[in-house]
């Protein structure tokens, strides 16, 4: 089916089902209402239960959704426990809405039904809704009117409770007020900055203090657990070089494929080529010379010579402009078109791509031909062995799949009665490794629960195409604590750093508690040899300082009793800032800006309001996952 979502090239079908749902998953996770065992349902949302053919199909149409997005082929970085977690929330969101809008009564109409699937693009026809090309596609997924039907009219319902809680979102004018006020207020700041290489000269730190922190944090020091794996690896381009066609099948395969050993049409041409500016003055003029050459070669003038003269392609300038002969495959399209729409001996209107003019000559032209199969030979015995070697490469995949599945605590049942041999790799962390451990697939599925802990053997994994491997856990090295050599650098580093850290922060209290008690910053970073600056008026987006200081800055009290509001902020880059906010002032608010916001914001705070019912639902409904039955 997945491969069917794919062709579609709009990977409709799950957009069809799920477009209708606009909460984000994020709202909430599945991970608290995991169980380990239980009966063989996939999840219980209150009274109701998702069986695992449900989450099955959500699953697929997760991966479709997915490999829409990315372009038909998932990264390494998508996992299937991640589009499992999708599905099963998804299912989860889908079965709290659907209660709540069976209790409140919505209901969808059949004109409103009708009327959403006419709509969609798949199920037209020359712009036209056909109802044989709706029951084929639903048949190609799978499914029957009924219970697409079923399923869009639900969601139809679930979108039209969702509307009325996000489109009812509102934002009050107070509210708008205050945030615009917000946002446009400034403060005046001074600042200093305790930085922590000041500290780390002269530091000392003893043999006995890395030895003690190396022995309180050793868990931070271990290796990475190792693996090494058996496989069995199927190659159709393996498979291929031992297939041999004899004669007979190789002619016969020739006849029965005539249409794939054609010479396409072709042509025997010339070019000028002018170069387009991208300045309207230098395009009219390139125009204008475009149309004069056009001209007198229809007067007369050599074509060759002109474009010895002015083609833009010196090489091709040298030959007259001759291009050999050429197929519509090897050329642009509007070249390509206008080229062979001309009789022999005649000369195109300029053709303008890529930032240039073409002039085309069709000197003559030759029809499509069918090669002999002598011409033929070395393609259709490429093709033949090719098509050979992926019906035997299918056949093989599915019969490793079946023989590693019946049989998941050995690969040799599958090696003898394939023919194949049990091959074996390095050792590789969950980082990956060399050889067949380069793939970030083969590690995933060595890692992998199934294989690691419950020491089975994978499911086919398709590193390429054509190219498959099962395999299983041949050997274990558990995480080790590196040996105190290996690390006691990193370890002295640390605990300068902290050491430094831990003095930085004394002064910056030091320094902090000095201007709050009323003397200036400026005198005391002096008297600290510390650097200084004076902010002046600075907004809440300001760049003029880093991102952690402004947040600190703006959210100390505004100053009182003259003094100035003073705090201190740990940096990103290390060490300390002390701050200083000396006055603030608020901007004017505009009326239409406050308006403008609360319309702006009123669908935040429809959403907002959705994901406070999706808690209150929480609390409410019992909601129970089963693992072990969906290989979480």
């Amino acid at each position: 089916m997945l491969q069917t979502i794919r062709d579609r090239a709009s990977g409709w079908f799950a957009y069809a089902i799920v477009f209708l749902i606009s909460v984000p998953f994020a709202l909430w996770g599945i991970n608290h209402y995991l169980e380990g065992g239980g009966k063989q349902v996939a999840a219980q949302v209150g009274d109701t239960t998702i069986s695992l053919a449900a989450f099955g199909q959500a699953y697929r149409e997760e991966q479709a959704r997915a490999a829409q997005m990315f372009g038909g082929q998932l990264p390494p970085s998508v996992s299937d426990k991640m589009l499992k977690q999708a599905a099963l929330q998804r299912l989860i969101q889908e079965t709290l809405l659907t209660q709540i809008v069976d209790d409140a009564g919505y209901k969808v109409s059949n004109q409103e039904l009708l009327k959403q699937i006419v709509s969609f693009p798949v199920f037209q026809q020359d712009g036209h809704f056909s109802k044989t090309r709706y029951t084929q596609i639903l048949a190609e997924q799978g499914m029957v009117p009924a219970a697409f039907e079923g399923r869009l009219r639900r969601q139809l319902a679930i979108e039209q409770f969702q509307s009325g809680v996000i489109n009812t979102g509102f934002v009050t004018q107070p509210e708008a007020n205050d945030a615009l006020k917000l946002d446009g207020e400034k403060r005046q700041l001074e600042m200093t900055v305790i930085p922590i290489s000041r500290f780390l000269t002269g530091m000392k730190i003893t043999p006995e203090a890395i030895k003690t922190y190396y022995k309180m944090h050793q868990s931070d020091y271990m290796t990475e657990e190792k693996i090494r794996v058996s496989y069995l690896r199927l190659s159709k381009n393996e498979l291929a070089k031992g297939i041999t066609p004899n004669a007979e099948s190789l002619k016969q395969y020739y006849h029965d494929h005539l249409a794939k050993y054609m010479l396409p049409e072709r042509a025997k041409a010339a070019e000028i080529v002018l170069r387009l500016p991208a300045d309207k003055i230098g395009r009219d003029k390139a125009r204008a010379l475009a149309s004069h050459i056009l001209n007198v070669s229809k007067n007369g003038d050599d074509f060759g010579i002109l474009a010895r003269r002015y083609s833009l392609d010196a090489d091709n300038a040298k030959k007259g402009g001759a291009m050999g002969v050429v197929t519509r495959a090897g050329l642009p399209p509007p070249v390509a078109d206008a080229l062979f729409s001309l009789k022999p001996g005649d000369i195109s209107k300029p053709v303008e791509v890529n930032g240039k003019l073409y002039l085309l000559r069709l000197e003559s032209l030759m029809p499509v031909q069918q090669k002999s199969y002598a011409e033929a030979a070395a393609e259709v015995r490429r093709d033949y062995v090719a098509k050979q070697a992926s019906t035997l490469f299918e056949k093989q995949i599915q019969r490793m799949s079946e023989l590693t599945y019946e049989h998941p605590g050995t690969l040799e049942t599958a090696a003898k009665s394939l023919g194949l041999q049990v091959m074996h790799s390095n050792w590789f962390s969950r980082s990956g490794g060399a050889g067949v451990a380069s793939s970030p697939k083969v590690v995933n599925a060595a890692f992998s629960k199934q294989v690691l802990k419950d020491g089975t053997n994978s499911a086919v994994v398709e590193i390429s195409r054509g190219d498959a491997v099962v395999l299983r856990v041949s050997d274990k090295q558990a995480p080790q604590v590196k040996p105190i050599k290996a690390v006691e650098a990193g370890i002295k580093g640390e605990l300068e750093r902290v050491s430094a850290e831990g003095a930085a922060k004394q002064l910056a209290i030091k320094v902090r508690t000095a201007v709050a008690s009323g003397k200036n910053l400026k005198n005391i970073a002096v008297m600290e040899r510390l650097s200084y600056r004076a902010l002046g008026w600075l907004g809440r987006t300001d760049a003029a300082v880093p991102a952690e200081i402004m947040k600190a800055a703006f959210q100390v009290p505004p100053p009182a009793d003259g003094k100035p509001s003073v705090g201190f902020v740990s940096l990103n880059s290390g060490g300390y800032a002390v701050f200083a906010v000396k006055k603030i002032k608020w901007t004017d608010v505009e009326p239409t800006k406050v308006e403008a916001l609360m319309d702006r914001k009123a669908p935040e705070a429809g959403r907002t309001e959705m994901s406070v019912l999706f808690q209150a639902l929480e609390k409410k409904v019992k909601i129970r996952i089963y693992p072990n039955n969906l290989n979480l």
